[in-house]
């Protein structure tokens, strides 16, 4: 599956510098990191948001936000060594506080309660 909700480049911009470059370089990995970052978010939200043709502008960047912190934090904690001692959980909890608060309006979004975006 091919990067459709969000960019790879703003996952590696929230991942920031340092980043182990074996696995910015490993296209498998990073759209198994995408492929289960989806699938938790159509998962908790109970809606597939593949169809973005009805989604609006700001909902799409809800979603992007959520999947490029998801994708940043699966490229951190690939090596969580590349970066100086606490840096690592650091960047993860502040990934984390964005997921939460994002999914969590994604989530109470009262038109939820339909299966896919139709």
């Amino acid at each position: 599956m091919a990067f459709e909700l969000c960019t790879l480049s703003g996952s590696i911009v929230k991942a920031g510098e340092g980043a182990n470059q074996t696995i910015l370089l490993s296209e498998a990995a990073l759209e198994r990191f995408y492929d289960d970052a989806e699938g938790d978010l159509i998962a908790r939200t109970r809606r597939d948001w593949t169809d973005e043709s009805k989604t609006n502008a700001s909902v799409k960047k809800s979603i992007s936000s959520v999947l490029e912190s998801e994708i940043a934090k699966k490229i951190i904690n690939y090596d969580p060594n590349s970066w100086a001692l606490g840096t690592t959980k650091a960047k993860v909890v502040v990934l984390q506080e964005v997921i939460d608060s994002t999914m969590s309006r994604l989530v109470e979004d009262e038109v939820n309660d339909i299966r896919s975006v139709e």
